[in-house]
């Protein structure tokens, strides 16, 4: 992230370091951190510095994804 960065939120935000996206949007591999395990815990998952989450596979019949 820099100064005057622009950060966008939602189901539409663009794959950009700083963008804030539902697990279900992103795609399978990418890299994350600060991920929520219960909507509004603002993020327990992934958190510390230097930690992350890759985003393995989505299920959409039961609307799951995996991570490790």
């Amino acid at each position: 992230m820099y100064t005057d960065q622009f950060v966008y939120y939602g189901r539409k935000a663009s794959l950009m370091v700083g963008n804030v996206l539902p697990i279900r949007s992103i795609p399978e591999g990418a890299v994350v951190c600060n991920v929520e395990h219960h909507v509004g815990d603002r993020g327990v998952l992934t958190r510390a510095s230097g930690d992350y989450a890759i985003v393995i596979s989505h299920n959409p019949d039961n609307g799951t994804s995996r991570s490790f």
